[in-house]
């Protein structure tokens, strides 16, 4: 059988497909395809006789290192900040795929690289796995992209802890609908104001180190996604809140929001979950409550987290970064709450909304959010373990100064601004005011 008749790359189109990572040494000049792939086009390592031209006639080492150069970083990885889509794992160039298509030595070679990275829909679960074991391909992948397109079919048993312990892969990507996101990851959202967002597909990243991947988790239990392993960091992307400022009193609207549902959930238990378990013995409260432990300790135990969202309300802002103050251990902090300077997603709003969107809404909301990420960024400084922090859009000129003036005022002298938006703690702040 031939492995890509059934399993492409990421940009491909089957249920399970791969991409590659860069691997190549940072600073190396990045070779071109249209260069290599002629040269060994006019070999054919079963008939024909080596040129002293061709790269073949290198020992498979060398050739190795030389198609290293073709790795690129998945489109689940490139673009992941930008407004979630369906065809996020779609891209045009597949360097390797070409490659390995030149002949039976160059395909051996570069094989594993080219299974890197997969992307499976959850509810063809089993023809993914028996590829993935049928090719021996479990070792060699890195990273899993599941789209989530029919939630209700895959849910029992557990697709994610079934895939977790057969492929032990350090990058788990999610992307779906807002309520199969909660669904997966064992928390109850709140939709009652899903219709005045309109969003239709956020993405949730989750990361693990090697030593944790190769933990099973126990099928007779099945946690929910967030407390199915012991996750490093996180990543969540939300998707726009344009629509929303159209609607009357805007600010009062909820979106469908994993993180702002799991602060909700967790500040609504007066006690230690733990101990609520010995309070409420029935056995629906019992596996709710361990849910929701599982959370609390996965938020407890990470190191980084990211999150990206288009114009969201500062009032949701606060939500998030209340949930982020539980996460005593993290060490690196990205935040981004705008598009791309050069993106059209505000004028698409405006155009939809026929202009019933005031434009000074979403960047008021925007830079009170700040002032509240500047405050949170010291508090976790002094109370946690926060070591750098990223904000994306300080790339954007009409916010540039005032997010700095905001963050680098509060943080003071503790921290090193590096001029694009990457603030790193210089020295301990503990004895300072929290203000």
């Amino acid at each position: 059988m031939n492995e890509l008749s059934n399993c492409t790359q990421e940009n491909g189109d089957m249920t399970s497909s791969y991409s590659t990572t860069k691997t190549s040494i940072e600073g190396s000049r990045r070779v071109n395809t249209n260069e290599l792939l002629p040269s060994l086009a006019t070999i054919d390592d079963a008939s024909s006789e080596p040129v002293s031209s061709s790269l073949l006639v290198l020992p498979n080492e060398l050739l190795h290192h030389v198609f290293s150069f073709l790795d690129e970083d998945p489109p689940s990885e490139r673009i992941f900040t930008q407004l979630p889509s369906r065809d996020w794992t779609d891209h045009a160039a597949a360097p390797l795929k070409a490659l390995s298509t030149v002949s039976h030595r160059v395909r051996a070679i570069v094989v594993q690289s080219l299974f890197k990275h997969a992307r499976l829909d959850p509810c063809r679960l089993t023809p993914f796995l028996e590829f993935v074991h049928q090719f021996d391909l479990a070792s060699s992948i890195e990273s899993m992209v599941a789209h989530v397109s029919d939630f209700r079919d895959c849910f029992h048993p557990a697709w994610y802890v079934r895939l977790l312990n057969e492929v032990p892969a350090t990058r788990l990507v999610v992307g779906c609908e807002p309520h199969a996101i909660a669904e997966t990851a064992g928390i109850q959202m709140n939709l009652t104001d899903r219709w005045a967002f309109n969003i239709p597909y956020q993405y949730l990243e989750l990361r693990q180190p090697t030593f944790e991947a190769i933990r099973q988790t126990s099928y007779d239990y099945l946690p929910g996604l967030l407390g199915a392993k012991h996750w490093e960091s996180i990543r969540v992307n939300e998707g726009s809140s344009l629509a929303a400022y159209t609607s009357y009193e805007y600010f009062l609207k909820k979106p469908p929001s994993l993180l702002s549902n799991v602060h909700t959930c967790l500040s609504s238990i007066p006690f230690d979950p733990e101990n609520l378990q010995e309070t409420f013995p029935s056995t629906l409260i019992q596996v709710a409550l361990t849910q929701l432990t599982l959370t609390q300790q996965m938020l407890q135990n990470l190191q980084g987290f990211s999150f990206v969202a288009v114009f969201p309300f500062y009032n949701h802002v606060d939500d998030i970064l209340k949930c982020i103050r539980r996460m005593r251990n993290l060490k690196r902090l990205f935040i981004k709450l705008c598009p791309e300077p050069e993106s059209m997603v505000l004028d698409e709003a405006v155009e939809a909304a026929e202009g019933h969107i005031d434009l000074n809404d979403p960047w008021n909301e925007i830079t009170t959010a700040y002032t509240l990420v500047a405050h949170t960024i010291r508090y976790m400084a002094v109370e946690g373990r926060l070591e750098r922090v990223v904000i994306d859009d300080t790339k954007i000129e009409a916010l540039c100064s005032t997010i700095v003036d905001h963050i680098s005022a509060t943080l003071q002298t503790f921290w090193t601004h590096n001029g694009k938006g990457v603030w790193t703690r210089s020295a301990t702040i503990t004895s300072q005011p929290l203000g």
